[in-house]
């Protein structure tokens, strides 16, 4: 990917990032990919890194969000994990803080391990929309979900479904 419409201050090469100056080893990082009539458009989605420089929000582009655990930040872009528009466009965000978005076409799912990523899809599945049965879910999940693999190589895997 030579430049990245969500990420334009970062640059991701090997297993390294430099997010605003800031230098950080990436550990996982999740790429969604889009076409358009001129091939496609990838950008990056979710975002693990590692580093002693805190990383926030404003250090990466509009709608993303940080969480932090130790020297680990999570990066994750808000339109990917709106949640809540599984329940329909009128759906409101769980938290105050979350920004207000309308619409979206998918929705990514991450875990620690392929099987994780595809329960959180579940769970808010199950959350947004329950009038669905068990089934109905698994058949969702079966037919309509992608896995994203991780750019840097790990064996887990994201879902991305659309909404």
């Amino acid at each position: 990917m030579t430049e990245s419409k969500l990420l334009p201050q970062t640059s991701i090469t090997d297993h390294f990032a430099n997010v605003n100056g800031k230098s950080y080893r990436v550990l996982r990082a999740y790429m969604m990919r889009e076409a358009n009539p001129n091939g496609y458009d990838e950008d990056y989605v979710f975002l693990a890194l590692a580093g002693r420089i805190r990383l926030l929000p404003s250090d990466l582009g509009e709608h993303w969000w940080v969480s932090r655990s130790g020297d680990v930040y999570f990066a994750y872009y808000a339109r990917a994990f709106s949640y809540h528009l599984l329940g329909g466009p009128d759906t409101q965000p769980v938290g105050e803080d979350w920004p207000r978005i309308k619409a979206t076409s998918w929705l990514v799912f991450v875990g620690p391990t392929t099987e994780a990523a595809i329960q959180c899809a579940r769970l808010a599945l199950s959350q947004y929309r329950p009038h669905l049965s068990p089934e109905q879910v698994e058949a969702i999940l079966d037919g309509k979900g992608q896995l994203l693999d991780d750019q840097m190589g790990s064996q887990a895997q994201a879902l991305r479904l659309p909404v």
